[in-house]
């Protein structure tokens, strides 16, 4: 079960994702076995490619075992600069091959991929756009965040901390929403400004304007040090000839926290496997969904 919300402007592209993956475990109980739902909040659904792009995953979680970092591993000889030209389409015939892997009925076979360009929307009446992918919210509490982001781009249209907040916004009141059982309450955002366009190296956590690299802040209420400092991940990173496995850290501590926690298939898989489901409001039947590098390919969309 997951969320991805996207944001574009000239000044700005931003990918929110909650980090709630969930899936099915049989336990015995006496004679009989029980399906049990299991979940975990510490699956990093964004990955930095390339300079360029914001890559965002909703869908099954088990992708060769681990769909984070089974995406990662594909992305990366992908990143080179002979192959960048069809990415996309290679890409796409990977996933496809994958999914008829798992040899499940197609309701529990597929993915979406978000993916957010670097800033450059040039459209003429059209200041910013909006887009939310998997379990998407009611269209009226997307055309609320639209008037919100709105407004404050009036006052401040080259800060974008607010409208990174507005997004946590709307996927933790998804979750309060769904009681927790569609969408997470832990949020990571990353914002890309136009000063960053091909920079390959991410900031993390305080944000300090004006941006001038990618910068991801974490918004995760169970995460902290023992003694309270927040803990912050940032989304992976794919470049050329390096991958990197988010980090995870802590303010007031020079050191590195971690490693992160990485998803594991459970021992006796369920039989809907582990996955991200799609909430039925999505309503697209496609098991790729891998977009054109500046028309994010949408679920549910608004133009600012």
């Amino acid at each position: 079960m997951t969320l991805l919300l996207g944001y574009a402007s000239p000044e700005f592209a931003v990918l929110a994702s909650d980090q709630m993956i969930t899936w099915s475990k049989e336990v015995r109980v006496g004679r009989r076995c029980r399906l049990v739902q299991k979940f975990s909040e510490t699956t990093i659904k964004a990955t930095f490619f390339r300079g360029q792009y914001l890559i965002g995953f909703s869908g099954v979680a088990d992708l060769g075992r681990n769909t984070e970092e089974w995406l990662i591993q594909q992305l990366a000889p992908l990143a080179s600069r002979p192959a960048m030209t069809q990415w996309r389409q290679r890409l796409t015939s990977e996933i496809s091959s994958e999914l008829a892997r798992l040899h499940r009925k197609a309701s529990q076979s597929w993915l979406s991929l978000m993916v957010v360009a670097a800033p450059g929307l040039h459209v003429p009446g059209v200041d910013f756009r909006l887009w939310a992918v998997g379990n998407v919210p009611p269209p009226s509490l997307m055309h609320e965040a639209a008037d919100a982001i709105k407004r404050y781009r009036n006052r401040h249209p080259n800060n974008s901390l607010e409208i990174a907040r507005t997004l946590a916004r709307i996927i933790v009141r998804r979750s309060h929403e769904l009681k927790g059982r569609g969408v997470g309450t832990a949020v990571q955002v990353t914002v890309m400004p136009r000063a960053a366009l091909g920079q390959e190296w991410i900031s993390m956590g305080l944000f300090q304007a004006p941006l001038d690299g990618v910068t991801s802040i974490e918004f995760n209420p169970r995460r902290r040090t023992a003694d309270g400092h927040p803990i912050f991940t940032g989304p992976n990173l794919v470049c050329d000839g390096m991958v990197l496995t988010s980090p995870a850290m802590a303010f007031g501590s020079f050191e590195e926290i971690g490693p992160r926690e990485p998803f594991r298939e459970p021992e006796h898989q369920g039989r809907s496997g582990p996955q991200t489901r799609r909430g039925a409001a999505s309503g697209v039947p496609a098991k790729v969904v891998l977009p054109e590098l500046v028309r994010i390919a949408v679920e549910a969309g608004l133009e600012g």
